[in-house]
């Protein structure tokens, strides 16, 4: 990431497990470049407040993280604030706190939390925001990184962290980051603390906040709100069938459906498609004027019938062309669920949308 030019924000999902936060913190520290955050957030329920506060503040391993990082030598004056009440946010629905989420309700409510903690320090631009999935039940995780999403920057990342066995287990004392001097004890056996290994995984997400702010120029108040407004402006998904050309038999089949092609249509498709798979497009008609020269030079088996049938219907020009495209893409239409596929398999010399078909979802049964 680079020297720390922002100010950086750590933002945890916590759950009854405290040592996402101190294991987390520990693995940016010791990246190949050391990321000490300025401030630590923990969005929690009030039952992991008391968790937070039993494990790190009153047993004093928030200060005991922070000396031990200083010991190593790390840039940690001035940073690693937390506990607080700001920094410990307990999810709720304005009315009062959740204990868990447990309800639909309560799930929407924690959306538009996490997303209004998020939204305060990603509206600022000099600051760099590190979102940790890792506690907490699965729907926060999922909250979180779907949040991070829709308000994510250049400059943010998400990240879960991962500790190596037996340390991510139950132990007594809990462990919460490598710690010279400590031993845990499991089931009977004693475990040194600084031989556990904390590493941080990065979590890729898509960041869609340039889109949604050049069309609404804000952030919507609520999560559902923000999520129905990006909807509404993205493409719906194609799921493109898979297209199968047969050159043997003169088929077309678009999914499960056949489409029925005269050998003049039948030829125009299998040139078009080939133009495809090599994704060179014609910029006009003309140009497919030496494709099909090509083909008609070929010495190609009797029992291909649609190409000598072709052949034999005497020489094509670009206005054939033409006629055939529009025949055989009105056909196509009635096969595709989204008819706007076709003109991607077929397109028109004239309006052409830019897109073509996936060349992965084209199959083709050669001439032999």
């Amino acid at each position: 990431m680079g020297e720390q030019t922002h100010k950086t924000i750590l933002v945890a999902g916590v759950g009854l497990s405290p040592a996402v936060l101190t294991n987390t913190v520990w693995a940016l520290a010791h990246e190949c470049t050391p990321i000490i955050p300025d401030e630590v957030v923990a969005i929690t329920t009030v039952t992991g407040r008391g968790c937070i506060t039993g494990q790190l503040i009153s047993s004093n391993a928030w200060n005991r993280l922070f000396q031990a990082l200083e010991n190593e030598g790390l840039p940690v004056a001035g940073k690693l604030a937390f506990g607080s009440s700001d920094s410990i946010r307990i999810l709720g629905n304005g009315k009062y706190d959740f204990d868990d989420i447990a309800t639909p309700e309560q799930n929407d409510a924690s959306a538009d939390f996490i997303l209004k903690v998020l939204r305060q320090y990603t509206e600022d631009p000099a600051t760099r925001v590190i979102a940790s999935i890792a506690g907490g039940r699965k729907s926060m995780s999922a909250l979180m990184i779907s949040c991070m999403s829709l308000l994510g920057r250049e400059q943010d990342r998400a990240c879960h962290v991962l500790v190596n066995e037996p340390y991510e287990q139950r132990m007594e004392p809990p462990f919460l980051f490598p710690e010279k001097g400590v031993k845990h004890n499991l089931g009977g056996k004693n475990y040194l603390s600084n031989n556990a290994m904390p590493l941080l995984s990065d979590i890729p997400f898509v960041r869609v906040r340039g889109w949604y702010e050049r069309e609404f120029r804000s952030v919507p108040p609520s999560y559902m709100q923000l999520v129905n407004q990006v909807q509404g402006i993205a493409p719906k998904p194609a799921n493109y069938p898979i297209v199968k050309v047969d050159a043997y038999t003169g088929t077309l089949k678009v999914g499960t459906n056949f489409i029925p092609l005269s050998p003049s249509e039948f030829t125009l498709v299998y040139l078009m498609i080939h133009r495809i798979k090599q994704n060179r497009l014609p910029a006009s008609w003309y140009d497919l004027e030496s494709d099909f020269s090509e083909l008609l030079s070929r010495k190609i088996p009797t029992s291909v019938n649609w190409f000598h049938s072709f052949r034999e219907s005497g020489s094509p020009d670009p206005e054939d062309f033409r006629k055939w495209a529009s025949s055989t893409r009105s056909k196509l239409r009635k096969s595709f669920a989204d008819p706007t596929l076709a003109d991607m398999l077929l397109p028109s010399m004239k309006k052409r949308s830019g897109h073509i078909y996936p060349a992965d979802k084209i199959k083709i049964r050669e001439i032999p």
